[in-house]
């Protein structure tokens, strides 16, 4: 995931990557098979958001925030698939600003409140 100033410019570098890459992430994403693209973008996106919160508070997230991230990983991975298998014909800031519509209330007060969001 593109780091930025920015959850919002994060993702948008990231969608501007698999736009770049589309054939590489329409043909990753059409398994489900052990060790999968799907599978290894959860966890680079999980450890992603988990370390920006390191970052900007000085300590890991607490087990509800995990569990709202891990829940949010897997809905926001749910999306990118469709949004590249279905010919990726909204652009990067709008899904970048569903994707932020979408998150838990409890990580966006989080993300406000250290200023990336």
């Amino acid at each position: 995931m593109g780091k930025g100033e920015t959850v919002r410019d994060g993702l948008i570098k990231k969608f501007a990557y698999i736009r770049e890459e589309r054939l590489f992430f329409t043909e990753g994403f059409k398994t489900d098979e052990q060790n999968n693209l799907k599978e290894h973008d959860f966890y680079m996106i999980y450890g992603f958001f988990c370390g920006l919160i390191r970052e900007k508070t000085g300590e890991l997230p607490d087990k509800k925030i995990r569990r709202l991230l891990e829940m949010y990983c897997q809905a926001s991975i749910y999306m990118t698939v469709r949004w590249v298998m279905d010919g990726m014909k909204e652009p990067e800031e709008e899904l970048a600003d569903l994707m932020i519509a979408a998150m838990p209330e409890d990580i966006a007060k989080l993300y406000k409140k250290v200023g990336i969001l």
